[in-house]
């Protein structure tokens, strides 16, 4: 409960517009008598409020309910508000009877919006890495089991499952890495030092990389960028961007294919595109692409071996350097991801 005591009208109006809180005051039959400018601004309410029951113009019951409760029967609520439309928000909202001759309530308003969605990406954060691991620990702990019940000494079959028990054990090890790179990347805590990173060497190094597995699908790679193609970056990070960009795409082009590297240079950007022939990719799934575990086929994806991380370690290690990644692609044509990056001093 509060008591207004003896504060002017004109403080309180002061008090109450410098809240970043949203707030109003009812009297005893729940209508309206005041509210702050932050309250407007996180109801998106274009009308005007005072005057009003707040069942007039907020669709909740709930909220309603609860000034009601306030002002007969001295009870106070907390709950959360859902508000939809173009800017959805979720606002914690506390509502409380009002101490001063007449009654009445108060509600304050707190925007938890992010706080929230924050929730949910850690929420799905675990939910989609522990689903990830679940997968080659199955496939390890079941053929680690078999072996053990006798199958070691089977030499046709033993050979293949000790080969399974490799190849997802390498899966595991390159996820695990993935998710320490991606953590360090969002705390911030990889320390990134910019030099003159010549674009043209940097991509030569990554295909030496990237050719036994371009090779055996005979891919046919073409580097078009000038000897004088420079960014202003971390190497390490720009290597690591460039082979995550043409590992995937490899990966999903086709036997025969061709993987195109080109730079545009400008005074100020340079951008890096890694164009394929693969199997492209529908525009409703393009916005998306960069978030951690997204996949388009997750099936195929899982049988290629990728972690679902790459794409957004490209993405943090590009912003971290000061550019920014993009993605064009048509689907049986292929995809174009370009990195730009700043330019050197």
């Amino acid at each position: 409960m509060i008591a207004l005591g003896d504060v002017g009208p004109g403080a309180l109006s002061a008090v109450l517009d410098g809240m970043e809180e949203g707030l109003w005051l009812t009297d005893a039959a729940g209508r309206v008598t005041r509210h702050n400018v932050a309250l407007k601004e996180l109801l998106f309410a274009g009308q005007e409020l005072r005057g009003r029951h707040p069942r007039e113009w907020v669709a909740n019951e709930p909220l309603a309910a609860a000034v009601d409760r306030a002002c007969t029967a001295g009870e106070g609520t907390r709950l959360e508000l859902q508000l939809e439309g173009l800017r959805p928000r979720v606002l914690q909202v506390s509502v409380r009877p009002l101490l001063h001759e007449g009654g009445g309530s108060f509600a304050l308003f707190h925007d938890v919006t992010e706080l929230r969605r924050l929730e949910k990406v850690r929420t799905d954060f675990v939910a989609n890495v522990s689903h990830e691991l679940r997968t080659p620990i199955t496939a390890i702990r079941g053929y680690a089991e078999t072996l053990r019940e006798g199958a070691l000494l089977d030499a046709r079959h033993a050979p293949r499952m000790v080969d399974i028990i490799f190849r997802q054990a390498e899966r595991l090890s390159a996820l695990v890495e993935d998710l320490l790179e991606l953590s360090r990347l969002e705390a911030n805590e990889l320390q990134l030092e910019a030099v003159r990173v010549p674009l043209r060497e940097a991509t030569l190094r990554v295909l030496e990389v990237v050719r036994q597995r371009a090779t055996g699908k005979e891919i046919h790679f073409e580097v078009h960028l000038p000897e004088s193609a420079c960014a202003w970056a971390d190497e390490r990070a720009v290597e690591q961007v460039l082979l995550n960009l043409l590992d995937n795409a490899v990966k999903y082009t086709p036997h025969g294919g061709r993987v195109k590297v080109d730079g545009l240079c400008g005074a100020e950007r340079v951008v890096v595109s890694v164009q394929d022939t693969g199997l492209g990719i529908e525009e409703k799934y393009l916005p998306r692409l960069f978030e951690r575990f997204y996949r388009v086929d997750k099936g195929r994806s899982r049988e290629m071996g990728g972690t679902g991380l790459g794409l957004s370690i490209v993405k943090h290690l590009a912003v971290a350097m000061g550019g920014d990644v993009g993605v064009t692609s048509t689907p049986g044509v292929g995809s174009t991801f370009s990195v730009t990056l700043p330019a050197p001093r």
